[in-house]
């Protein structure tokens, strides 16, 4: 990993300060945070007078974000929710030389993501984002059996997901409100697929609502329904859809065929935590169902619940590449990209045509 604010100072336990919007999204960070050894919870800065974490759980509270970003026992700064100046104070952090995470996504418009991952590459320090589902054992245990052979050469991919807006576990922060669109919801799913088979190279997307582009570009709408077909880098066929109207079911199922078998992920509202695994060889034609090897969870999950081991996930993917040197945990250009996909397919939406990835984005 890049200079980390954690690896210029003596080893020990990785500082964070809290930056957030005093809801359910800070109480996720500190009970995942709680799960962790590797980690100390020092600072937090709320957006709202009441908070849900009391100020003696932390080591000190901060007037302002810019305080977290400098404070001096502070090496890794977390922006979590909806924090009304995200940006800025992903900046502010960054620029202090702290470490920093951020809730995907990362900004309303491609652009700020794209100066916020820019500036991350200028300053040298460590940062990663909220895309968490790729992490979940399920997720990491397919994308190994899928490098081992158990799908041969990958001819489709298959996402349908009809998850409840407001209360589907791995949705955005803020899910159910105005600002988080179906395709928010759908790229989180979609970065956990690409993640074991690999990215798109052509996409063409289709969103189900009359909403304008400009609202659907700023995320201030949302279109019920979110559909998206293209072609992966292995060429590969893949297609998504997300009906978030479908209140009579919140399932989630992902298919993954190839010319030696098929892997198939099936798990309700998103909730990776029981998901079910099915895979079917070509030369035994009968389903078998995979249970995750224990290796494969990093903690002791207890009664958590399926969001918070999701956050956790993170926080430990970033501690074992921080002491292993490894690349686990999702940075600000995976964050880039699943912005700049879900950029692309509601522009194919609106102009009716197939976008090229392998072309530079204008």
């Amino acid at each position: 990993m890049d200079r980390s604010a954690y690896a210029l100072k003596k080893l020990g336990k990785i500082r964070v300060g809290l930056i957030g919007d005093g809801g359910r999204a800070v109480a996720r960070h500190v009970a995942a945070l709680g799960l962790l050894a590797d980690y100390e919870l020092v600072s937090l800065h709320s957006s709202h007078s009441s908070s849900s974490i009391g100020p003696s759980e932390l080591l000190s509270t901060s007037a302002s974000a810019a305080e977290v970003a400098h404070h001096p026992q502070v090496d890794l700064v977390a922006i979590v929710g909806a924090a009304p100046c995200a940006y800025d104070a992903a900046c502010e952090a960054m620029l202090a030389g702290k470490d920093v995470y951020c809730d995907w996504p990362i900004g309303t418009i491609v652009e700020s993501a794209d100066a916020i991952s820019a500036l991350a590459q200028r300053s040298g320090v460590c940062h990663f984002v909220g895309l968490q589902l790729r992490l979940f054992p399920v997720i990491r245990y397919m994308g190994d059996l899928i490098a081992r052979g158990h799908c041969g050469k990958i001819s489709s991919l298959r996402l349908t997901a009809s998850p409840l807006l407001a209360h589907a576990p791995s949705a955005p922060p803020g899910a159910g409100n105005l600002a988080v669109a179906a395709p928010d919801i759908a790229i989180h799913f979609l970065d956990a697929a690409f993640s074991v088979t690999g990215r798109p190279k052509f996409l063409s997307g289709l969103v189900g609502s009359g909403a304008d582009w400009e609202r659907l570009q700023a995320r201030l709408s949302e279109p019920a329904q979110f559909c998206m077909i293209g072609k992966l880098d292995n060429d590969a066929m893949f297609s998504v859809h997300l009906d978030t109207r479908a209140w009579h079911e919140a399932c989630l199922m992902l298919d993954i065929s190839g010319d030696a078998g098929k892997l198939r992920l099936s798990a309700s509202a998103g909730e990776f935590v029981n998901a079910s695994l099915v895979g079917r060889r070509q030369s035994n034609g009968d389903p078998v169902r995979l249970a995750v090897p224990k290796t494969y969870h990093w903690f002791f999950r207890s009664a958590m619940a399926s969001d918070v081991i999701g956050v956790a996930n993170l926080y430990a993917a970033f501690a074992h590449d921080l002491h292993e040197g490894t690349h686990l945990v999702p940075d600000l250009q995976d964050g880039l990209l699943m912005d700049r996909i879900l950029n692309l397919a509601l522009r194919s939406s609106e102009l009716g045509h197939r976008i090229d990835l392998t072309q530079p984005s204008g």
